[in-house]
């Protein structure tokens, strides 16, 4: 449909730092989807929506925005669980709320590893899943050594240790040929 276009288009400008054109692509597509009053990749505009207003350091809108797309996936979504957990630990993080941020990270991971275990492992689905769940590692490190400087607790060393090291061993075992 024509609001899945405009979502797609505006994702790509995003991508591209072209936030006032991607806001403009978002518009035009929530505006359509309201229109129809199809929801099926609500989720999928939401998350997208999100991460603009995350990289437009309007977090408030970039909270809500996550926390409406984590709703609208609880129907069916299009967005993988981990993704949209990922994207809010993200949120939090940037807004100072580490302890929430690594519980949303800890859930992405959980997510993401029952993802892995379902992929094919054949090297096109292994080097893309890898690299996309690299993002979601960096963000439990992320957070876990900031709750650490606050708390000193030790286990969190070994929590954001475990994760590099299995994120650098997952990267390695992707360069094996199959």
């Amino acid at each position: 449909t024509a609001s899945v276009g405009w979502m797609h288009y505006g994702a790509v400008l995003s991508e591209n730092g072209r936030l006032k054109e991607a806001d403009h692509a978002f518009a035009q597509s929530l505006s359509l989807l309201q229109k129809n009053q199809h929801t099926k990749s609500d989720d999928a505009l939401l998350w997208n929506i999100s991460r603009l207003r995350l990289r437009q350091h309007n977090l408030a809108s970039a909270m809500d925005y996550i926390n409406s797309a984590v709703k609208a996936s609880e129907i069916g979504g299009h967005i993988p669980k981990w993704r949209l957990y990922q994207t809010r630990a993200e949120v939090e993080l940037a807004k100072g709320d580490a302890v929430s941020a690594l519980h949303d990270a800890r859930t992405a991971l959980q997510w993401a590893r029952t993802l892995r275990a379902n992929i094919i492992p054949d090297n096109d689905n292994r080097v893309g899943t890898e690299g996309l769940l690299d993002e979601a590692f960096s963000v439990l490190i992320d957070a876990g050594n900031e709750v650490y400087l606050k708390t000193h607790d030790r286990a969190l060393v070994r929590e954001t240790f475990e994760a590099a090291e299995t994120n650098r061993a997952d990267s390695l075992e992707s360069l094996l040929p199959t």
